[in-house]
């Protein structure tokens, strides 16, 4: 009797040690710190796909639609070298409270196009220039491996994740560095450069964090590719935030900050055609006017 007890433990023991492999391999084997540095170490590598993105802030317990920000939705597609027009035919919206506004670009490798109220027309060539210059460097960078999110990530869970657009996903779920979090997003939006000195430092880094309610990400990242398909960071923050960056987020005290990004179908083809109503740019209204 003690034999056969003997040999059911170490059956369930093996049975066990299987199904604890199993689990590794659905994960791909890695850590949710090598997950998540693998894919921001592909930021960069990301060309082309469908971008869905939402940069929101609220006053602290006021929902998030009655807040201000911008969202940014439309294929896009980076071209081979720097110097040359993305393809792109994204809406920006501006986001102030229950108001909306929102101006298209469209852009092939020939042209570049605004479009307002619905009439195209052509992009002046300072934006135009503009616009060339944002599409990437020479050295073939989107530029979103400024986030740095391997950077920010605490104590992150590894887990599968649900399909999208057709592949299969890991999810890591984390808490925040948002000091970190908030340098990286700042650089990435220009504010900052790469090799600058962090925004916040200091005595206004120590602030920040002491003014963390909340700080969480959720990450969705190919489970083949490690190519990042969405990303949520959300963040709620107590009166005592740092001026420089109040100034920035438009926070008079406490704040709910919600960053969402997708990119659907990574490195894709996409193709873009030109309005074919596109007034010239002379006949663009004025602003305010």
């Amino acid at each position: 009797m003690a034999r056969g007890r003997s040999a059911r433990a170490r059956a369930g023991a093996a049975l066990g040690i299987a199904a604890l492999s199993l689990g590794l391999v659905g994960c791909g084997g890695e850590s949710p710190e090598e997950a998540v540095g693998e894919t921001a170490s592909r930021l960069g590598e990301i060309r082309s796909g469908e971008l869905s993105m939402r940069v929101l802030v609220s006053p602290s317990g006021e929902p998030l639609d009655r807040g201000a920000g911008f969202l940014l939705d439309g294929p896009f597609a980076l071209p081979e070298r720097g110097g040359r027009l993305p393809s792109a035919d994204v809406d920006y919206t501006r986001v102030a409270g229950r108001k909306r506004a929102t101006v298209g670009i469209v852009s092939t490798p020939r042209a570049a196009f605004v479009r307002v109220d619905g009439q195209a027309y052509e992009l002046p060539p300072e934006r135009e220039r503009e616009l060339r210059s944002a599409a990437g460097s020479p050295e073939g960078s989107s530029g979103l491996e400024r986030l740095r999110i391997d950077t920010w990530i605490r104590d992150p869970d590894l887990s599968p994740g649900p399909p999208v657009d057709g592949a299969d996903t890991d999810r890591v779920t984390s808490s925040v560095d948002v000091v970190r979090a908030a340098n990286a997003l700042l650089a990435a939006a220009g504010e900052t450069g790469p090799e600058d000195s962090p925004a916040i430092a200091g005595q206004d880094a120590r602030r920040l964090e002491g003014a963390v309610r909340s700080a969480k990400l959720e990450l969705l990242t190919g489970a083949e590719d490690r190519l990042l398909r969405r990303m949520v960071l959300d963040l709620n923050l107590e009166a005592d935030v740092p001026a420089a960056l109040r100034e920035r987020l438009g926070a008079v005290g406490g704040a709910r900050f919600r960053l969402e990004l997708e990119v659907a179908a990574p490195n894709r083809r996409v193709r873009v055609e030109p309005p074919r109503d596109a007034l010239p740019a002379s006949a663009l209204p004025v602003a305010g006017g």
